[in-house]
């Protein structure tokens, strides 16, 4: 069989159903091109972005200190890059880490939060111009549900200033919910002031399900084939 014209993960699919014998190889080859192109051109979005913040007070991110925004993700969704406004204060550390939380079986108050994922950032804002400091991510969670970024700062010395936020639902997708704590990495309590943090996630390409769907049915077809 032929297919004739743009391609589309549609069309693909409809074309395996119907291949017979070694016609099917190339169009597995030509879905997994589709697939993947499809893939490649997927948006990004914020799936949490508190927006700037524009309050007037300055928190103090230290190893004695940590604060946490609450987001929610999908299965199949790939968190790609972490940010949060922040400046240098005192010290000569330049760096600070990301950890995302799951919100299972709780996150707020618990001794030993789970911890899924952690990724350390570079400082690049400088001191008194508070800016965006990002770190490249690759987590996917294993299944949908709330789940909670939070920045730590791992070096002995050094603080960060954070700039708080008033508001607790700005941004483009705003937080769920705020925490705070003394003890970074366990017992965060509900903070209701918001500061600026960001998660970008790419979703899982409809390409992709639809060229699953479709080998899955090539599948079922062969075997019905040869049972017959």
């Amino acid at each position: 069989m032929q297919l004739v014209g743009p391609l589309s993960p549609v069309r693909v699919v409809s074309a395996l159903r119907q291949c017979r014998g070694s016609r099917c190889s190339a169009l597995i080859a030509m879905a997994a091109t589709v697939g993947l192109s499809g893939a490649a051109g997927e948006a990004r979005a914020y799936i949490l972005d508190t927006g700037t913040p524009t309050g007037s007070s300055e928190l103090v991110l230290s190893t004695a200190e940590s604060f946490a925004a609450e987001f929610y993700i999908s299965a199949g969704e790939t968190v790609t890059n972490l940010a949060a406004w922040l400046e240098p204060s005192t010290g000569n550390g330049n760096s600070f880490e990301f950890e995302i939380f799951s919100n299972s079986p709780t996150f707020l108050g618990s001794r030993s939060p789970t911890e899924v994922y952690s990724v350390s950032a570079t400082v690049t804002a400088t001191s008194g111009t508070p800016g965006w400091n990002s770190a490249a991510a690759s987590w996917a969670p294993q299944t949908s549900g709330d789940y909670w970024l939070a920045i730590l700062e791992t070096n002995t010395g050094t603080t960060l200033d954070v700039q708080s936020e008033a508001s607790t639902s700005t941004g483009t997708a705003p937080a769920l919910a705020f925490a705070s704590t003394n003890t970074p990495g366990t017992r965060y309590a509900a903070f209701t002031t918001g500061i600026g943090l960001q998660v970008t996630a790419v979703p899982l390409p409809a390409a992709a399900w639809l060229l699953a769907s479709g080998l899955g049915g090539l599948g079922l077809l062969r075997r019905r084939r040869l049972s017959a």
